[in-house]
């Protein structure tokens, strides 16, 4: 029986791991694409965050192709065009639920971590991220490549501290 009510214990988390915003459940074929495609937008940035944690999580099995792909970073104010934030990591073929694609430093273009152990991630950022700016606008997206998971579901999770008044971030699928 836990020891505090469920508002405090969200209070708690939200303390110790960032807020959290979380996508709808998505199918894999819309967004896990042959690429190289055009960036996918999963979060809008309002004024300037600090990334605790950024995730993919696979929510039923995926199928048999190698998709692979990384996270960027785009903003409208101040104006900046698509840059990544990862590298890309390891293929996804076969993922099984659980599995989590992690965003795991602070150096821009380091590689994505893939679990090794469906529902273990042994890694978590490190380092953290800023991204925005006071007043500004952006989003957090992924680009994908190789070929098209044609089978299974995901959802993006991403942990946050605002840092600028007024910031937040929001779903954008």
């Amino acid at each position: 029986m836990a020891n505090y009510a469920p508002s405090t214990r969200a209070r708690i988390s939200d303390l110790i791991t960032g807020m959290r915003v979380d996508t709808t459940v998505l199918n894999a074929v819309d967004y896990l694409k042959t690429g190289p495609t055009a960036t996918e937008d999963i979060f809008n940035v309002y004024g300037r965050i600090k990334v605790m944690h950024l995730f993919m999580e696979v929510i039923t099995d995926l199928g048999n192709q190698a998709c692979v792909m990384f996270y960027t970073y785009t903003s409208d104010t101040p104006a900046e065009t698509v840059q990544p934030i990862s590298s890309v990591g390891g293929s996804m073929a076969l993922y099984l639920r659980g599995g989590r694609y992690s965003l795991i430093g602070i150096t821009v273009g380091q590689a994505t971590l893939i679990d090794a152990q469906e529902g273990i991630s042994p890694v978590i950022m490190k380092e953290k991220m800023i991204l925005g700016a006071k007043g500004g606008f952006g989003n957090i997206g992924i680009n994908t490549a190789t070929v098209t998971v044609l089978t299974g579901t995901i959802r993006f999770s991403l942990f946050y501290v605002p840092m600028s008044d007024g910031a937040y971030a929001t779903n954008v699928v």
